[in-house]
């Protein structure tokens, strides 16, 4: 990433370690004061990485992420559905989830909303976690009532009050958390 980041001329700006004690994770991002962001973050929750992209201008993220994906071998929305539905077990199931949630764009897609639904309304508690969880990356409004849903089912507490405070928050913003 820094590599990457230099061959775009981006200097480094924030170079944050991580600190699990504290619940910082590690971080780093690249930009030159104007034009494209690079962030680079280490989720704690998951221990997957992720990049971001971002740019006041659509046409500038638009065009940086097609080298990005290419340089870092990201993954493609295609490639995160795929993996979701061929997992053969609860642990490959979790981790697809989770890496959906990460991988999920700003703007609502269908394809990615339903398998973290189909996660959400699982009767494997640890699946459902990470259906919530996802769901926190890119809280897309149409969640809210499939959250809403889940919650006289029988979750276990901690999940029930996870899916709580999500629909507080649903209904406090009107829509995403």
């Amino acid at each position: 990433m820094s590599e990457f980041a230099a061959g775009l001329g981006l200097p480094c700006r924030v170079d944050t370690p991580a600190d699990e004690e504290e619940w910082v994770p590690r971080q780093k991002i690249w930009h030159s004061g104007e034009g494209v962001v690079l962030a680079y973050r280490e989720d704690l929750s998951t221990g997957l990485d992720y990049v971001v992209v971002m740019a006041e201008e659509a046409d500038e993220v638009e065009t940086t992420v097609p080298s990005v994906e290419l340089a870092l071998r990201t993954w493609k929305i295609s490639e995160l559905i795929d993996r979701f539905d061929r997992s053969e077990d609860r642990e490959d199931l979790v981790d697809a989830v989770l890496m959906m949630g990460l991988g999920a764009p700003p703007e609502f897609d269908e394809r990615i909303f339903s398998r973290i639904c189909s996660a959400v309304r699982s009767s494997d508690s640890e699946v459902v976690g990470a259906g919530l969880h996802a769901i926190t990356n890119e809280p897309w409004r149409e969640y809210a009532d499939v959250v809403g849903e889940v919650l006289g089912k029988g979750l276990p507490p901690d999940l029930e009050e996870t899916a709580r405070r999500m629909l507080v928050q649903f209904g406090d913003t009107g829509g995403g958390l």
